[in-house]
């Protein structure tokens, strides 16, 4: 395995996608220290307590910025490793790697969390970074912002399981985005599974619709019970998080069993 993520972490850096990460960093960087004069200005009248509604406001902007930071990257990431399977399986290149000593399960197995290790440890970084900077401009620190790092990762993983599976399926770099934009578009639609419930009154379509809704992941959802767990909200409906987990496993499952029997 370390080799594959070695060598994961290599073409990372050939292909230059540390650049963009830079660059999004930096730009974000910025912003935080842009957002000081703005707190200063506040701040000019006078001292503002801990307390104070400038303070929960700082608190949630970071909270806010940081998960939208990390979303991002997020994005950047699973647009970025839409190609490695499908390229690693081209004629030429998958004899080489079918050749190893290893099994066809172990191989996918690698390279999925060689690709997760690699992509979600740029995040981190990155992430700690701008974490870092609203603490040495604002002050803000919360150690909660852990969570954001962890489901974000976990976000991470599950868009990889979709990508993965559409590029050992098809083999293409193009329909892995395109499945990964299509799942994003059903779970945005089947968030409102309840409403659709009531206006549509046919009971098939209501109960399909609602399986439906169980069975898709819920990253969106994920991202919003991310921001109350950095921001010490409590979290009454744990569904979207263990549910999407859930569909990540056994769909690596599944795809491990289908690139175990495809002919290369």
């Amino acid at each position: 395995m370390r080799g594959i993520t070695r060598d994961t972490f290599i073409e990372m850096i050939d292909r230059k996608l540390v650049w963009i990460f830079l660059v999004v960093t930096l730009i974000t960087l910025l912003i935080v220290v842009l957002t000081r004069s703005a707190s200063m200005q506040i701040e000019f009248g006078g001292n503002i307590s801990q307390s104070s509604p400038f303070t929960n406001l700082a608190d949630k902007m970071a909270v806010s910025g940081l998960s939208s930071f990390l979303s991002f990257l997020v994005f950047l990431s699973v647009l970025a490793t839409a190609g490695l399977i499908p390229s690693m399986l081209v004629r030429g290149r998958a004899e080489y790697f079918l050749s190893k000593p290893i099994s066809r399960t172990a191989l996918y197995l690698y390279k999925l969390f060689g690709i997760w290790f690699v992509y979600g440890g740029m995040m981190v970084c990155a992430g700690m970074v701008i974490a870092a900077s609203f603490y040495l401009i604002h002050g803000i620190f919360n150690w909660n912002y852990a969570y954001l790092f962890i489901l974000n990762l976990a976000s991470f993983f599950v868009w990889l399981s979709i990508t993965t599976f559409a590029g050992v399926m098809a083999g293409s770099a193009m329909l892995s985005v395109v499945t990964a934009f299509v799942v994003l578009v059903v779970q945005l639609a089947l968030r409102f599974h309840e409403q659709l419930g009531a206006i549509i009154r046919s009971p098939i379509i209501t109960k399909t619709v609602d399986i439906l809704y169980y069975i898709f992941p819920k990253t969106g959802q994920m991202a919003d019970i991310t921001e109350k767990l950095a921001s010490g909200q409590p979290v009454t409906d744990w569904l979207p998080v263990w549910s999407t987990l859930l569909f990540a496993i056994v769909l690596i499952v599944i795809t491990s069993e289908i690139f175990k029997r495809k002919d290369y």
